[in-house]
C-alpha cells in the first residue's frame, strides 16, 4: 500500500492523539477501503470494557469528520479485541 507522505503525517497525528488518550489500543496495521482509496483503515488491538469502547467511539468519529472535512479522505480506526501473548 502507498501513501503520500502528508497523508502518513496525519495518520500518525491521528494515531498518535487517540493513543495518548487511550493508552489501552496498539497499533496493528493500515489498510486502505478496497472500496475507496481515500479510506484509511488504522487497526488496533484494543482491551476495553463498554464505557471506554463508546467514548473511543465518540473521539474517532470527531476525528473521521473532522480528517473528512478539513483534508477529503476519511481515517477509521478498526478495533480487535486484546492482543494474544504466547509463550
Amino acid at each position: 500500500m502507498r501513501i503520500n507522505h502528508k497523508r502518513q503525517e496525519l495518520i500518525d497525528d491521528f494515531y498518535k492523539k487517540a493513543k495518548e488518550k487511550f493508552p489501552e489500543i496498539e497499533f496493528k496495521d493500515l489498510s486502505v477501503s478496497p472500496d475507496d482509496p481515500d479510506h484509511i483503515w488504522i487497526n488496533v488491538y484494543e482491551d476495553m470494557d463498554d464505557i471506554r469502547k463508546r467514548e473511543f467511539r465518540d473521539f474517532e468519529v470527531d476525528k473521521e469528520v473532522e480528517i473528512d472535512d478539513n483534508y477529503g479522505y476519511r481515517i477509521t480506526i478498526m478495533t480487535e479485541g486484546p492482543k494474544m501473548e504466547y509463550a
